[in-house]
């Protein structure tokens, strides 16, 4: 009678390991990463066969779905391929902590770097709750990561009761509040991202309704909001202004021109590896590119057994 088994390939065994019992060993980086559903890894690339988020959730988890369990978790993933990759391997080893680990692959399951707080289609008055908790065993957590205020911005652009002041000073101020209690609360150096500009739907471009939107229309309201970052936060000591809105080119989204594809999401990894000093000596992303991960066989294949 046929069998299936599911076999680890030997490279995935070879990882080294950032488990629990490592979390302790001098210099290994904790890290929370704070924010929407680009902080969980969300896309909406198109699959092989047509189907994409709006009509298979599955995909939404691409590309850990699309690369063979390779990559969840968007940039929090590629850090983590980023950290062991046998042959590709360009930063310090670190962990995670945050309330939830969805969304995130295989590796960082195995690597103890699965955990955060992204929460898709959250904004930054929902996420004020989230900022004053603090994550056991790791009352202190050394660095945070904050890219927040997109569905600040998505829904309220949709609201014609809102105009765009009222937008960004609303959502400054709960940001005010998320940094001021993350700092108490963890003592912790938040690296705050001024937020990826939003590029135009291949769904429905130059639309922007409550069923089809086009946010690339909304995009002086991101730049009003990236001012703000740097007017609110440049002089606090604890903050470190991430230069995250304008890495990314069009080739970088996926369809629905909000979230990352691969490559966006890889270049959002390095500029946190670059403003963290995440890098291992003498090394960047410069060593590596989006090729190297899309060629990787998958984690796991299914095999008669006999």
């Amino acid at each position: 009678m046929g069998m299936i088994k599911i076999l680890a390939l030997v490279s995935f065994f070879m990882i080294p390991s950032m488990s629990a019992q490592s979390q302790s060993a001098s210099g290994l980086q904790i890290i929370r990463p704070l924010g929407d559903s680009i902080t969980f890894g969300y896309s909406s690339d198109f699959s092989a066969t047509g189907q994409n988020c709006y009509n298979a959730q599955v995909w939404c988890l691409y590309p850990n779905v699309k690369y063979g369990g390779n990559f969840g978790g968007g940039y929090r993933g590629i850090l983590t391929w980023l950290a062991i990759s046998e042959k590709n391997r360009v930063l310090k080893p670190f962990t995670t902590v945050g309330f939830q680990s969805g969304g995130s692959s295989i590796q960082q399951w195995v690597t103890n770097s699965q955990l955060h707080d992204g929460y898709p289609g959250a904004r930054t008055d929902q996420l004020v709750p989230y900022s004053m908790m603090f994550m056991p065993p790791f009352p202190e957590t050394p660095v945070t990561f904050i890219h927040l205020g997109t569905n600040d911005i998505t829904q309220g652009h949709l609201d014609d009761k809102l105009d765009q002041n009222t937008i960004v000073d609303a959502a400054i101020a709960n940001l005010s509040t998320i940094v001021k209690n993350v700092v108490n609360n963890t003592k912790s150096k938040v690296y705050l991202a001024k937020i990826i500009k939003f590029s135009i739907s291949k769904y429905c471009p130059g639309q922007t309704t409550s069923k089809c939107a086009d946010f690339s229309l909304a995009n002086p309201i991101v730049e009003a909001y990236n001012e703000k970052i740097v007017k609110e936060f440049s002089s606090n000591k604890n903050v470190t202004i991430v230069e995250m809105d304008n890495i990314l080119e069009a080739s970088d989204y996926s369809p629905d021109g909000v979230h990352p594809a691969l490559s966006g999401y890889f270049k959002m990894a390095c500029k946190w590896a670059e403003s963290a000093n995440m890098f291992l000596d003498n090394k960047s992303c410069d060593d590596v590119s989006v090729a190297d991960l899309t060629s990787l066989p998958p984690v796991a294949t299914v095999l008669p057994y006999d």
